[in-house]
C-alpha cells in the first residue's frame, strides 16, 4: 500500500513538473512570437531508409578502414541518432606528415586510437530545416552542413 502510495505521489510530481515547464515553454513562446510546441518527427524516405546498423570499409591516399554505424531514432521522432566506429587497418605515414603535419608520435596514437563519431539530427524549429551537429574523435563539434526540408 505505501508502494502504491508513493508510486502515484512520484507520478502526480511528474505530471505537475511537466505541466508547469509546458506553461513556462508558452509564456516564452509567447514573447518569442512563435510556437514552442514539438516539431514534427523526421519522417522522410531518407530516414526511415537509414535507420538501422551498417558496416563499411574505404580507402583513400592517407591510408584503408573498416567501421560500423547504428542509426537510430530518439525522443518520438525529433532526433536521428548516428553513432559510428571505425579502426584503421592501413595507414600511410608520409601522406599524414607531409598534408597533415603529423608527428610520429600523432600517427601511433591515431592508429591505436581508432576513430568514433555521434551525430545528432533535429527540426531547426524557426525554420522546420533539418539541421545536425557532429562531434568526433577528430574535431570535437562541427555543424553539419546538410539542411534539408
Amino acid at each position: 500500500m505505501r508502494t502504491q502510495s508513493l508510486l502515484l505521489l512520484t507520478v502526480a510530481a511528474c505530471i505537475g513538473l511537466a505541466l508547469s515547464i509546458m506553461t513556462q515553454k508558452k509564456d516564452a513562446s509567447k514573447e518569442a512570437g512563435r510556437t514552442m510546441l514539438l516539431p514534427p518527427p523526421l519522417a522522410d524516405d531518407w530516414t526511415k531508409w537509414i535507420v538501422g546498423d551498417w558496416q563499411g570499409a574505404g580507402e583513400s591516399d592517407a591510408g584503408k578502414g573498416a567501421g560500423t554505424a547504428r542509426v537510430e531514432l530518439a525522443l518520438s521522432g525529433q532526433f536521428l541518432i548516428h553513432r559510428g566506429e571505425a579502426q584503421l587497418t592501413q595507414l600511410n605515414p608520409e601522406y599524414l606528415k607531409k598534408h597533415m603535419q603529423a608527428s610520429d608520435e600523432e600517427i601511433e596514437r591515431f592508429q591505436r586510437s581508432g576513430y568514433q563519431s555521434l551525430e545528432v539530427y533535429t527540426r531547426d524549429q524557426e525554420t522546420g530545416e533539418v539541421i545536425g551537429f557532429r562531434f568526433d574523435t577528430d574535431d570535437l563539434s562541427t555543424p553539419v552542413d546538410e539542411r534539408r526540408p
